[in-house]
């Protein structure tokens, strides 16, 4: 994906569509957009995946808390919600092996009494999965439970096994956005927008590059508005007086070292005293625990607070043998999730569910999650496609493979390191090899196999322009061990 390239290529480009927002909503529309055959294009203002987008739970789930909602309320949508879920993990797993896998997820009980009802639960979880299962729900004895699981507290004489998937976020979107241009879709990150001014056509967009200050302009018979937390803001560039429709709730996550927390599973607290829900997830080389739900304003890069931090801190000891402090913490990292304004006072309340809105050929992708990002991008383009008055054309997306995932190739790369050649596989999958011939295979950090090569790889085939793209997004670097990431932002800066 070459940036000058694509710079080149928006610059006076007559388009059907000008998305904006570069995260999990936006590569899903441009990919989908992409594979119909419609002219489209995507910008923005910081990097490809560097919002919320980036600092998931890492996660591919159909949400067994929505589920219990669901038969407690009786809520039918609710309940539909995570059967589509749970299908789109499977359309993940598959268009991306790599990076998106099936996880084992162990919850811990305290009294054999809860086992019928999680158990019960579990298994509508299974159902609603179909011929889409990745994995049958069992049960753990107390004995298994503290061989696989050996940080848990050993007063548990049950627990339950179901299965979920996991992935890595930021790389999976890159993947996204990479198949989308490869498809004849435009991406271009770093570009402001100056202006959106209204026209017979469509809309007349100006844009900036912010490392050149080139200043461009294109054509687009309408726009798709996919810039989660920052939603209203696109809306009024338009019409100021729109009125909002969004809220933010951040998701804090602190990461440690297995050896303070040795887990073989990932551990699902369903509830804690305060009504969250709590991870310990086996993450690269690392355990990361969170996440907190709070109301909170909105940032180009929040970060969690001490606050944030001794809460999950706290809330981990009451399950953990061994109690972790904040000097057990490696890295941090928090992220806002676009929540629809339900204008209520608790985020618990708000809906995770999207919603589409168009005004003035102008539509907005709001809500959701990462998991639907699929199924969210495919009702988009639908409604798109009337908006504008372009012919329908069929999504195809549900049985595409991203790049990387073309062979399924997991053999050892000779004459490396099993570390680095695991890691290499697991980032770029078919691609590793490519990415071994783009520079040096020097370690950057002796216990951690990130290379040399991975830099010139990220600026010449992913985008990455700073160092921060490179660490944060490509490498993951920020999201395993803090101290690490700012000896290499040093290094680069």
């Amino acid at each position: 994906m070459d940036r000058t390239q694509q710079l080149q290529r928006l610059t006076d480009a007559e388009l059907d569509f000008l998305i904006i927002g570069g995260g999990a909503s936006g590569a899903g529309a441009l990919l989908d957009a992409a594979t119909r055959g419609y002219k489209v294009g995507l910008v923005d203002r910081q990097d490809f995946m560097s919002g919320t987008s980036s600092r998931s739970t890492k996660l591919v789930h159909g949400g067994v808390r929505y589920l219990e909602q669901a038969v407690k309320t009786l809520d039918w949508s609710m309940l539909q919600l995570v059967h589509e879920a749970l299908r789109e993990r499977q359309t993940m797993i598959n268009m991306a092996p790599h990076l998106a896998q099936p996880i084992s997820m162990v919850t811990p009980l305290k009294s054999r009494w809860q086992w019928p009802y999680l158990r019960t639960g579990l298994g509508m979880y299974d159902a609603l999965a179909g011929k889409r299962s990745i994995g049958k729900t069992t049960t753990i004895s107390e004995a298994q439970l503290q061989a696989s699981c050996p940080a848990l507290k050993q007063n548990f004489p049950i627990a339950v096994k179901y299965w979920d998937g996991q992935f890595d976020d930021a790389r999976f979107g890159i993947a996204m956005l990479r198949t989308a241009v490869n498809k004849g879709g435009l991406a271009l990150n770093h570009c402001n927008i100056l202006s959106i001014k209204r026209n017979q056509h469509g809309y007349r967009v100006s844009l900036q590059e912010r490392f050149s200050e080139k200043k461009f302009a294109l054509q687009c018979k309408g726009i798709i508005n996919c810039t989660g937390p920052w939603t209203d803001e696109i809306r009024e560039q338009v019409r100021p007086d729109r009125h909002g429709i969004m809220k933010t709730s951040g998701g804090a996550h602190i990461v440690v070292s297995p050896k303070r927390v040795p887990l073989q599973h990932a551990v699902l607290i369903p509830k804690t005293e305060d009504g969250r829900v709590l991870f310990m997830i086996p993450w690269y080389q690392q355990i990361l625990i969170g996440t907190t739900d709070t109301l909170d304003p909105l940032s180009d890069n929040p970060q969690a607070s001490d606050d944030d931090i001794k809460y999950l801190i706290s809330e981990a000891n009451k399950w953990l043998q061994q109690p972790i402090n904040e000097k057990d913490v490696l890295a941090t990292f928090k992220g806002l999730r676009p929540l629809l304004d339900d204008l209520s006072s608790s985020t618990a309340k708000i809906s995770r569910d999207h919603q589409i809105l168009v005004e003035d050929r102008m539509l907005t992708l709001t809500g959701g999650k990462w998991t639907t990002w699929r199924s969210m991008a495919e009702d988009a383009l639908n409604q798109a496609a009337k908006m504008v008055d372009l012919p329908a054309m069929p999504c195809i997306t549900d049985t595409l493979k991203l790049v990387g995932a073309t062979d399924p190739n997991t053999a050892p790369i000779p004459d490396i390191d099993t570390d680095i050649s695991n890691h290499l596989r697991q980032r770029y999958g078919s691609e590793a090899e490519l990415v071994l011939q783009a520079g040096s295979h020097k370690r950057l950090f002796e216990h951690y196999p990130w290379i040399e090569a991975e830099f010139a790889w990220a600026m010449e085939k992913e985008a990455a322009v700073t160092p921060e793209d490179i660490l944060e997004r490509r490498l993951r670097m920020n999201t395993v061990d803090s101290k690490a990431y700012m000896e290499a932002l040093n290094i680069l800066s």
